[in-house]
């Protein structure tokens, strides 16, 4: 389920003037103040989500309403999650609120709304009883708070407001072009029947098309050609024909798309690491296989078949998510080619289905147990698959699970996210072809027989506890991405010896890319030297324990900690650094940390202005991210530091209340100002607001410095500067 937060990101849309304004009129200038139901009807691709996070995203709808929320539902809605997505939206969570009931979630939704004008946007509606399962926790306080529901059937936008008509939408756009073009490329619009998602395809793949009067003819001519069939059938087709335009590297990383639950926000990191592990990217010299996969992902979102979830501090994509025709597409074209069997009903993989297939894709809410053996198996052989990807909730206990290698004997990639064992399933370790191998399990400790797994490129491991892990892990030395969800216990590598043959024992992990998280007294030089062309590191410490009034770590000293953050010298190639619960005498100098240090993110900690100067000085910095830090005296002071490089800047603090600048050249190349929860913060310093390179200040839960952003936005456009921008989103705290 996508969450708001996680709106894809805009994409131009025309034609649709009149819609909006009368959208926004029974939003904000209707005068009834009873609670009311604004309901978008149309079939898919019609631009309901479109056209409903337009007005969304309005400025004057932002303003008229205190609380937003948005959230996808989708056709298997599940009432849980679709509380949880709201409840998310309107308040700070924690992990407290994922342990509550249905009916506390609900009670909890209600209280945060009762006495707010609130915008609640309900998208992909398939069923009325997904609107009944939720309405209730809607009070109606006669303030003008509103909803709006998009939805294909005209049931139901009939049934969430019958005494109001939905709005049925059927848009026609057009986009400017070279005069020479206009005529073709109005006939090429007028074949996509008005569709805005089939025009927006379409016209991702014209950008790649040569601008030409003769390649548009052709084009226009396949597209009429497709375009004589009904309804969702006819945009699948257009569809159809920018897939069949896609170069032939893109077309599988297309098709993959399908393997993910529909609305699915998808990590671009797991995407990308799961592309490789197929073997979709090739080998080159000039660039890593990571890097060929960011620009191949951005190159399907520059056609409009993904699209952004969320971007990353430094523009590249965060999450991303494809639109439920578009993933019908991909699983109707991948049917074609054999490339993915997804699974959609309740059922156990039997021989049948597996002889032929070398991908299987289970999406959430497919329980793939067999409830006789309770074993995830195939029950003969499957010689030609590859891939094993799980999404699904298993209600069987995890005790009793057992994973059956002996049909998987060829596997390259285990994604199980969607049960959590007891043990890591040693059985797995069998399985020495995998490149990609992703579950969660409950005891902290590794096999030995793990280092079995001399082809591993990628591991992934959701846990509550500290893992342990072997001396074997060493002989890995495929290994290109850690993830551990918890922070991980490292031993240190044999050291390093010379055979009768001559030949050495290394244990150096030349290939490890990414490591996150590994814990403070696993960072001793013989560890960090190892891993040494990192290029990104997480490093989590524990909570410091009190004792006779005194912070005392638990796993080592103070001393012996702060010397071990001194060997970070020995990570040249590293760019981005996530440090987690550290003690200020922790942070080292400046001149200590990586060279090339890009991406600093410090979360958890307390910060002095000296902490504040060490960053500073760091000479290649461009993104300082401070989450959930306590600053010396609960100010942010800056006198004589100059980050010089920085480009982005988030703080997030609760405590802050005080934040003094001396000019605007502490930061001469600020883009970016993000501010989280800074409660009890009352103003931003006027001198931001001078930075000539700012261009966007966010704020997150930060009501008292809201004016003052506002005040800056107006002095931008006051000089001109137009395309400044201003994001405020409010919120409340949940206990």
């Amino acid at each position: 389920m996508m969450m708001k937060g996680s709106v894809v990101e805009e994409e131009s849309i025309v034609g649709v003037d009149d819609d909006i304004l009368e959208i926004k009129g029974r939003l904000c200038g209707s005068p009834t103040s009873k609670l009311q139901v604004v309901a978008l009807v149309g079939m898919g691709g019609i631009g309901k989500t479109a056209l409903a996070k337009k007005v969304y995203e309005d400025p004057l709808v932002m303003h008229h309403f205190y609380l937003r929320a948005w959230i996808t539902v989708s056709r298997q809605h599940r009432v849980g999650e679709m509380l949880l997505g709201l409840l998310r939206c309107v308040c700070l969570s924690s992990d407290e609120i994922y342990k509550k009931s249905e009916h506390q979630l609900a009670e909890e939704l209600r209280r945060r709304l009762i006495g707010q004008r609130y915008l609640i946007v309900m998208d992909d509606v398939w069923s009325s009883e997904a609107w009944d399962d939720v309405k209730r926790c809607f009070p109606d306080d006669r303030n003008g708070s509103r909803i709006i529901l998009t939805s294909r059937v005209m049931a139901v936008g009939v049934h969430a407001q019958p005494a109001s008509p939905p709005h049925c939408q059927k848009v026609f756009g057009k986009a400017p072009c070279p005069s020479e073009l206009v005529e073709i490329g109005k006939k090429i619009a007028e074949r996509c029947g008005g569709l805005p998602l089939a025009i927006v395809v379409v016209a991702g793949s014209l950008a790649k098309v040569s601008k030409t009067r003769s390649s548009w003819s052709n084009y226009a001519k396949i597209v009429g050609s497709a375009a004589n069939e009904q309804d969702k059938q006819k945009c699948l087709d257009i569809l159809a024909l920018s897939y069949h335009y896609l170069p032939c590297h893109l077309k599988p990383c297309f098709l993959y798309m399908g393997a993910f639950p529909e609305d699915y926000e998808i990590p671009a990191w797991t995407l990308i690491r799961l592309w490789i592990a197929e073997g979709f990217l090739p080998e080159t010299k000039l660039k890593s296989p990571e890097e060929v996969a960011e620009h191949w992902l951005e190159d399907l979102v520059s056609r409009s078949l993904v699209m952004v979830a969320k971007r990353r501090s430094d523009g590249g994509v965060n999450t991303c998510v494809i639109h439920d025709l578009l993933r019908e597409l991909s699983l109707q074209e991948g049917e074609k080619e054999n490339f993915m069997h997804v699974k959609k009903e309740h059922a156990t993989i039997y021989s049948a289905d597996a002889y032929n297939e070398q991908r299987f894709s289970f999406p959430s809410g497919v329980e793939i147990i067999d409830t006789k053996t309770n074993i995830i198996c195939l029950n003969h052989s499957a010689p030609l698959t590859r891939s094993f990807l799980c999404f699904a909730t298993i209600s069987t206990p995890p005790s009793e699970t057992i994973f059956l290698v002996s049909a998987f004997r060829l596997l390259r990639v285990l994604h199980l996210v969607g049960h959590t064992f007891v043990h890591f399933p040693v059985e797995t370790t069998q399985l020495v072809h995998l490149k990609y191998l992703a579950l969660g399990f409950y005891h902290p400790d590794f096999p030995v027989s793990v280092s079995k797994l001399v082809n591993l490129q990628t591991l992934v491991i959701e846990t509550s506890e500290i893992l342990n892990l072997p001396r074997q892990v060493w002989e890995m030395e495929q290994l290109r991405h850690l993830h551990f969800r918890n922070s991980s216990f490292w031993p240190n590598p044999s050291p390093i010896t010379t055979s009768s043959a001559g030949s050495r024992s290394s244990n150096l992990l030349w290939n490890l890319q990414t490591l996150s998280l590994i814990g403070f007294n696993s960072c001793t030089r013989e560890v960090l030297f190892s891993i040494s062309n990192l290029t990104k590191l997480g490093i989590a410490g524990r909570w410091p324990e009190v004792e006779n009034g005194e912070l005392q770590e638990r796993w080592t000293t103070q001393q012996q900690l702060h010397n071990r953050l001194n060997d970070l010298v020995y990570l040249k190639l590293l760019g981005t650094l996530k440090l987690y619960r550290v003690l200020e005498q922790h942070i080292p100098r400046w001149d200590v940390f990586p060279p090339n240090l890009k991406k600093l993110s410090i979360t958890m900690c307390y910060l002095s202005p000296k902490s504040v100067t060490t960053f500073s000085m760091l000479p290649n910095l461009e993104i300082l991210k401070m989450k959930d830090v306590n600053f010396e005296r609960y100010a942010f002071e800056l006198s004589e530091q100059e980050f010089k490089t920085l480009k982005f800047l988030q703080i997030q603090s609760s405590t802050l209340k005080l934040w003094e600048v001396a000019n605007s050249y502490h930061f001469p190349k600020l883009e970016r100002l993000v501010l989280k929860h800074c409660f009890s913060l009352k103003e931003i310093p006027n001198e931001i607001g001078d930075i000539p390179s700012l261009e966007f200040i966010e704020l997150h839960h930060s009501p008292a410095v809201e004016h003052c952003a506002r005040k800056i936005e107006d002095e931008q456009r006051d000089l001109g500067n137009d395309s400044f921008k201003v994001y405020i989103n409010r919120s409340t705290v949940i206990s």
